[in-house]
């Protein structure tokens, strides 16, 4: 069966009261996901400059705080988000970089910061192969691996996730 990201309203209703739609008037994918839930302050960090020598601050954004499940203990809001959303466990959802609004968990505005997969690596000629025969993410996995000259047994569920979210990302 093909797989497709979850929708805002296939999100378990926990994760689902503590967010608001802003604005109301576009589609869940332009929208900004507005967490209402709890925050993790801002934090400072001091440090000197090599250049002036003299004390500088740097704040960065608060990070909206959901429990996760699957950790057993409170992370990152747009982490868990993004993993639900895309059927990834948390502990194999990428760096993200989070939208501009800091109060933003929606994983359609979350921009993945890379796989660490090694160039060269299995993974990465698999995902190669994905795109440069610009497979489908509506097809199933192995007509996925058939179509791009992969065996079956190479081409990974992460490395699938990997190019399925990466291809929702495009057409978002």
């Amino acid at each position: 069966m093909p797989w497709t990201p979850k929708t805002f309203t296939e999100l378990p209703p926990r994760i689902r009261k503590k967010i608001r739609m802003e604005p109301e008037s576009v589609d869940e994918r332009r929208a900004c996901w507005v967490w209402t839930g709890s925050f993790v302050a801002p934090r400072e960090r001091h440090f000197v400059s090599r250049t002036l020598k003299e004390g500088s601050v740097v704040t960065q954004k608060r990070v909206p705080n959901l429990h996760s499940t699957d950790l057993g203990y409170p992370t990152a809001a747009h982490r868990v988000i993004y993993g639900e959303t895309f059927n990834i466990s948390i502990r194999d959802v990428p760096k993200l970089k989070r939208c501009e609004n800091d109060r933003c968990v929606s994983p359609w505005h979350c921009m993945p910061m890379g796989h660490t997969w090694r160039p060269g690596s299995p993974a990465a000629r698999c995902l190669a192969l994905l795109r440069a025969h610009d497979v489908s993410p509506s097809v199933s996995k192995p007509d996925a691996a058939l179509e791009a000259g992969i065996p079956e047994h190479q081409l990974t569920d992460q490395v699938w996730q990997a190019y399925c979210i990466e291809c929702a990302a495009e057409s978002g």
